[in-house]
């Protein structure tokens, strides 16, 4: 998984050396013996997928906090302190949104750990310490710490997509022995 941006710089003799960020960007790289074996799966038709589709929507939803929170915090010198106020607002909503979601899925997973093996256990353990990184985050975006709220919100992205990796790993190999 890959997150990057763009700086570009200028020499302005005129005006005066100025500098552009562009937006956040994401690449996931899936090694191909992964994604046949995901095809598989779904095509097969067995096993609990159910997991890690919710694990998938929260790995959206987070990416995209992280990309509103990073065009906030490009805009910081041009907004208004209102305008500031007002989106970092929507953005720490969807934030506990977000951890709402993660919540229900250990609900989920919780229910099946009787019947598992140790991966759905990584998987709560890496979905709590997400939820604790959103929590962080949104108090960061409450008192307008825009830049600060960046590291816990990758943090979380990083500890659901370690929980979704954990599901999928056990989903493969429920689904391999029922198979």
């Amino acid at each position: 998984f890959i997150s990057y941006y763009l700086t570009l710089a200028d020499n302005n003799a005129l005006d005066g050396p100025s500098e552009v960020v562009s937006d956040i960007y994401f690449l996931e790289v899936i090694p191909t013996d992964q994604e046949f074996r995901r095809s598989q799966q779904q095509g097969g038709g067995g096993g609990g997928g159910q997991g890690g589709g919710e694990s998938s929507a929260l790995v959206s939803v987070q990416k995209d906090i992280i990309a509103a929170t990073w065009k906030l915090r490009n805009r910081l010198r041009d907004a208004s302190n209102a305008d500031i106020e007002a989106d970092a607002e929507i953005i720490a909503e969807s934030q506990r949104e977000a951890t709402g979601r993660a919540k229900m899925s250990i609900d989920r997973l919780s229910e099946r750990l009787s019947f598992s093996d140790d991966s759905y256990d990584l998987a709560v353990e890496n979905l709590s310490l997400a939820i604790e990184q959103m929590n962080l985050a949104a108090n960061d975006l409450d008192s307008l710490q825009v830049t600060t709220a960046l590291k816990p919100e990758q943090l979380a992205l990083q500890y659901v997509l370690k929980a979704e990796a954990n599901i999928n790993r056990t989903d493969i190999s429920m689904n391999q022995n029922s198979g």
